[in-house]
């Protein structure tokens, strides 16, 4: 079929505009990873999107790089006492959450390494660890409400203030997770229709809300732990700076620096029209995966992201599929440096031929 010369310009036109919402998105968000953290913004992750989504692809990426209401309870739950023996004889260290214990002796290895503490100051150092750990767990498990914090709550409409116990805040959350969950997996599938509406904002937010509130409180121990460390060192050795933060690892930082580079490098080739083709089937690769993470189902409630209520298409899979038929022409050909190649490789009777 013979294409027209406005059908190839409008199609040039379309691959121009698709290229630089890529282009420039990625930028955006590598701009932010450069810049870093500022007063109103903060370097790109995924993770809160993973978070919030609940598509097929979301779920599962969530389960390789850790569900963050599963992550935080591992680190608030304490083990139980060992089968057998007498609580009393079980020191509150030999309790601490494998989660959090783990990541409180990474701290302890590299503040040792950076610091180069010497033999008696490692071992004293490391008994303020073991205290902070004792603490710790000691804060997880008291059951005296005087001791809890004082939370708002409110009922029907009207709101008041209670004190809680950190093991009272950890069961709600659980609950309340339990009980959004049980939404997600069997009521909206089931009714086919997203009949939870404000009410399932309702519940997400007070999910949210409860894990917000113990993991602030649980970075303050840890905060506190990290200076209890920093009081043993000398003169000279807090010459050497600041410990940094670890880098985060696992497959978030990997899924990031491939969307941040990719969607800048895919952005690009359509603009300037360099293996076009590929780009093209890479960019509706990519919105298909974001798809699955965030599909339009009808059962599932809107994203808060989205521009509108959609039933199975959304404005991803409109763009995805225009890539497709793109990827179906020789418009890196007509202008892009995909014509300069393929002259000097092929000549220009076959670049008309195209046509």
């Amino acid at each position: 079929m013979r294409i027209t010369l406005l059908t190839a310009l409008l199609l040039v036109v379309l691959r121009l505009s698709i290229g630089w919402h890529f282009f420039f998105e990625g930028l955006h968000k590598l701009h932010t990873v450069l810049v870093g953290p500022t007063t109103t913004s903060k370097p790109f992750t995924s993770e809160g999107y993973f978070r919030e989504t609940n598509g097929p692809l979301a779920k599962y990426l969530r389960q390789q790089i850790g569900d963050p209401d599963e992550m935080t309870l591992a680190r608030l739950t304490p083990l139980p006492f060992p089968a057998g023996k007498d609580p009393k004889e079980v020191s509150p260290v030999e309790r601490m959450p494998p989660a959090l214990n783990q990541d409180w002796d990474a701290h302890f290895e590299r503040f040792a390494d950076h610091y180069q503490l010497g033999d008696m100051q490692h071992k004293e150092t490391k008994a303020k660890l073991t205290q902070a750990k004792a603490n710790l767990v000691g804060w997880l498990t008291d059951t005296n409400k005087d001791n809890g914090k004082v939370v708002a709550k409110s009922f029907n409409t009207s709101s008041f203030e209670t004190k809680q116990t950190v093991p009272m805040r950890i069961e709600e959350y659980r609950a309340k997770l339990d009980e959004l969950r049980e939404v997600y997996d069997k009521k909206l599938p089931l009714m086919n229709l997203d009949v939870e509406k404000a009410n399932l904002t309702k519940r997400k937010a007070e999910v949210r809300q409860l894990r917000e509130s113990l993991v602030s409180d649980l970075d303050s121990r840890t905060a506190d732990m990290k200076k209890d460390l920093a009081s043993m060192l000398n003169t000279r050795q807090k010459e050497a700076g600041e410990l940094g933060d670890a880098e985060p690892a696992g497959v978030i930082r990997w899924i990031d620096r491939a969307t941040v580079w990719g969607l800048t490098a895919i952005g690009g080739g359509l603009l300037i029209g360099l293996f076009t083709r590929l780009n093209c089937l890479l960019a509706a690769g990519f919105l298909a995966m974001t798809y699955l993470a965030d599909p339009a189902f009808p059962w599932l409630p809107v994203s808060p992201k989205s521009e509108g209520n959609y039933a199975w298409v959304n404005k991803n899979t409109v763009e995805m599929f225009a890539l497709l038929a793109l990827a179906t022409t020789y418009s890196g050909r007509w202008v892009g440096l995909d014509g300069l190649i393929h002259w000097i490789f092929f000549g220009r009777s076959d670049v008309k031929s195209s046509r």
